[in-house]
């Protein structure tokens, strides 16, 4: 017999679709749930959940840019450090953005010797960055 869906279906045919549909609703499901369940164990702390997002994704820089800044807010600055520094794959703003914590983090980090003075060559690298950028135009709302 062939199965009908629609007006023209029969009593049988409705109940042998929904005999299907229901064990793939519940294989889905449980798919959901188990990912849920996993996402929940890497959202111990901020620092857990973009350690574990990076990990996941090197190449997203907000995924770097975010652990990096919580590794530094727990004075962890060498570790974020070597996250930002190996940033790649940009676009133009997205370099300013990178180029500005790298220059932060190489003043602050032990790792690149409190090097002061190569933070303030990354800054001017930024600086010359910012400017080659095509101008933004506002446009007016009236």
């Amino acid at each position: 017999e062939r199965l009908q869906i629609g007006p023209g279906a029969t009593k049988k045919g409705k109940i042998m679709i929904g005999a299907m549909i229901v064990p793939v609703l519940v294989i889905v499901l449980a798919l959901f749930a188990q990912r849920i369940i996993s996402r929940n164990r890497d959202w111990k702390d901020n620092r857990t959940l973009w350690n574990t997002d990076t990990f996941t994704n090197p190449a997203n820089v907000k995924l770097a840019k975010a652990y990096a800044g919580e590794l530094e807010l727990a004075g962890k600055l060498d570790d974020a450090y070597h996250v930002i520094k190996n940033v790649s794959g940009l676009g133009a703003y997205q370099r300013v953005e990178v180029c500005l914590v790298k220059s932060r983090l190489t003043a602050m980090s032990s790792v690149s010797g409190r090097n002061y003075e190569l933070g303030y060559q990354i800054l001017d690298d930024c600086i010359e960055e910012v400017e080659s950028l095509p101008k933004m135009t506002t446009n007016s709302h009236q």
